[in-house]
């Protein structure tokens, strides 16, 4: 299939080379041919070239070096790497093809296939012509010249003579193009090459052209177009040959069909026939043999009745005994029963996650609300085992306590315990593990109760950011507070009344920004507890509410996207933008909202005075004493850690040209991080 694919390839019927090529991959799967199966991957990875599907012939091509590698097949993956540098040709890829073409020659060299070496350096010649290193591609036509010429494949020879020509002719040495195009024609002739002396006129008619010997042109592309109808037309032809064949083979196969079915029917009514007379026969036999069993049942019935009634007064007494056993049976029944349906009502009661473990430490059963807390189905949780769904430090810990169970040491523990959810994510649990014994005092089952902390523990860290922020900001308070009263004790001292003004003036605007940061911290503590569903919000309507302070500076805000974080992240944008004017001059505050299924992304970008490279990250301390800071690092630092609260990053870079890049990258709503 593979040969016939390449010679339909070769008279240019690309369709049906195409098919050719699909039954070989159908064919090499069905009797597992590894190899067989990559080569006429490779070849559709060329034909899709010839279609323009540049993508999917690299995909064919990609899947057949992964089996010819898996194989060991050298020559295979030579072929390859050549039909990928092929379609990177394609798609204008030239340096992929490049890289390509080299490792094809590699392989070709390291096996000795001379062959594959000249077409390798051919495909080198193509590429480096596109890149315009004439040379290397003279250097590399003159290489696949040479060994074509060694080894004697005149048509490649003639390939090479017309690419050579090309260099020359793209390079603008007329000349030399015309001498190796006709060279390439005359042994085109010989071959009887039909394709072949196509490409190489209309190559020639095309350097006439250049040279304004239009004559010469017009001659040779009237003979280029002749010859291609000449082809075109003998595939058309060989195409109707092909289908009339096909056309009388599917006549005489319905024929030959049609009379197989009529066989077919007359010998089943004859086997129909044949069977029907051997089941009755077989019936008045097997009829006769249970005539003579019935009749010596019957007597034996005669005897074993006489027998049962002998013993019958035995039978009653036993069967009073057996009722008396079977009532006490069925009370233990239903005290079980009962008992399994208080088990189960307690066991899927929504309070709290279960799960029932045997002794092997499987998950025997487990409720909804355990289920839906780890984001499975109940039934796919059935059978799990602790190493599956157990963090790995907090397993070791419980091994051991789970081990004192079974040695009989202690029948219940709890411990903080992380599982890993459905989606990878982290669950934070409380679990209590409660062990019940069979009458040897061996487990039976054990019981584990699981409750969610995942908000008690975010919470608590949120509460620390928060009291940190505050103590910070204490004492910065109390440092201005002191400034203060030390510029009212220096005023008194000065004579001069209007530096008595300026130095009262420049102390106002002190207490004006002291107690505008009380202000702000009072809003601060509304947001210490979100209520329900503010666990997300828009940055975009944060950004622009901070944005409202600052009517003198132009900011403007690109994009939006929701974002796990609180109303507090308000205050993030308030003191990046007040950090922006007061400590970078900036006039021009540019804030660009980018969102993914992942992740939220907040560049602030502006057009001040910048940071330097040894101050960059200095910045983030806690207790940075700037000259001109009237906060003293308690925004940035503070900014930092909010972001990190929230699971996300903060990055201070230097702009190109003017400004500071700060970028802040927050979790979006789909995120699997979110802990909540």
């Amino acid at each position: 299939m593979v040969f016939l694919g390449r010679t339909h390839s070769y008279l240019s019927e690309f369709d049906d080379a195409t098919d050719y090529m699909l039954k070989a991959l159908d064919y090499a799967q069905q009797y597992q041919r590894p190899n067989a199966m990559a080569i006429a991957l490779t070849h559709l990875g060329i034909l899709e070239y010839i279609f323009d599907n540049y993508h999917r012939g690299l995909e064919y091509c990609l899947t057949a070096m992964d089996i010819f590698r898996e194989t060991g097949y050298l020559s295979g993956q030579a072929l390859a790497h050549e039909h990928l540098a092929i379609n990177y040709i394609g798609q204008k890829d030239f340096k992929s093809a490049e890289a390509e073409a080299l490792k094809s020659l590699e392989i070709r060299e390291r096996i000795g296939s001379r062959f594959g070496m000249s077409e390798s350096y051919e495909n080198l010649a193509v590429i480096y012509r596109n890149l315009g290193r004439f040379e290397d591609a003279l250097e590399m036509n003159r290489k696949s010249l040479e060994i074509r010429r060694e080894i004697g494949h005149r048509q490649g020879v003639s390939s090479s003579l017309f690419n050579l020509g090309l260099t020359w002719f793209i390079a603008g040495d007329i000349d030399q193009a015309l001498d190796y195009f006709y060279q390439s024609l005359d042994l085109a002739k010989e071959l009887r090459s039909e394709r072949g002396r196509v490409a190489i006129l209309k190559a020639i008619s095309a350097v006439y052209e250049a040279q304004g010997e239009m004559e010469k042109a017009l001659d040779m592309y009237k003979q280029h177009s002749a010859l291609k109808d000449s082809v075109l037309s003998k595939a058309r032809i060989r195409r109707i040959e092909d289908l009339k064949k096909q056309s009388e083979i599917r006549r005489r196969e319905k024929l030959i069909s049609d009379q197989s079915r009529q066989i077919n029917i007359q010998q089943i009514s004859l086997a129909g026939i044949t069977i029907l007379l051997i089941v009755g026969i077989i019936l008045a036999w097997r009829l006769g043999i249970a005539t003579r069993k019935i009749r010596q049942s019957y007597e034996e019935l005669k005897k074993r009745d006489a027998i049962i009634h002998t013993y019958s007064n035995t039978v009653i007494r036993e069967k009073e005994e057996a009722e008396y056993k079977l009532r006490e049976l069925e009370e233990i029944q239903l005290k079980l029963k009962q008992i399994d349906e208080q088990y189960n009502w307690l066991f899927h009661l929504n309070l709290a996650g279960i799960a029932r473990i045997s002794p092997g430490r499987k998950w025997i059963q487990v409720n909804r609300v355990l289920a839906e807390m780890l984001g499975y189905h109940v039934s796919e949780l059935a059978g799990f085992e602790w190493e599956k769904i157990c963090h790995p430090q907090d397993l070791e810990v419980e091994q051991e306590l789970f081990q004192n169970v079974l040695d009989g040491t202690i029948r219940d523990y709890n411990l903080e315990i992380r599982l890993y959810r459905k989606n990878g994510s982290l669950l934070k649990t409380v679990m209590l593990f409660r062990a019940f014994q069979d009458e040897q005092n061996h487990l039976d089952f054990g019981l584990a109760v699981f409750s969610d902390i995942g908000y008690r523990k975010f919470y608590q860290n949120k509460l620390l950011v928060y009291q940190n922020y505050l103590k910070r900001f204490l004492f910065l308070l109390s440092e201005e507070i002191e400034s203060l009263a030390s510029g009212l004790r220096n005023v008194s001292l000065i004579p001069d009344s209007d530096r008595v003004y300026q130095e009262w003036k420049t102390m106002n605007q002190d207490i004006l920004s002291s107690l505008e940061m009380i202000d702000k911290v009072r809003a601060l503590q509304d947001t210490l507890t979100p209520q329900n569903g503010e666990w997300f919000v828009n940055l975009r309507e944060l950004a622009q509410t901070a944005a409202l302070d600052y009517p003198e500076t132009t900011i403007e805000i690109h994009g939006s996207g929701v974002a796990f974080a609180d109303q507090s992240a308000k205050f993030i944008f308030d003191h990046l933008i007040r950090n922006a004017i007061v400590h970078g001059n900036a006039d021009k505050i540019t804030i660009q909202i980018r969102r993914s299924k992942e992740y939220v992304q907040v560049m602030i970008s502006d057009n001040g005075k910048g940071i330097k490279e040894e101050e960059r990250f200095q910045i983030l301390d806690a207790y940075l004493y700037p000259d001109v800071s009237k906060f003293r690092g308690i925004g940035l630092y503070w900014v930092r850690q909010y972001v990190e609260l929230y699971g996300g990053g903060m990055k201070i870079q230097k702009r190109k040209n003017k400004g500071t890049d700060i970028i802040l990258l927050f979790l979006s709503k789909d995120n699997t991080k979110v802990p909540l």
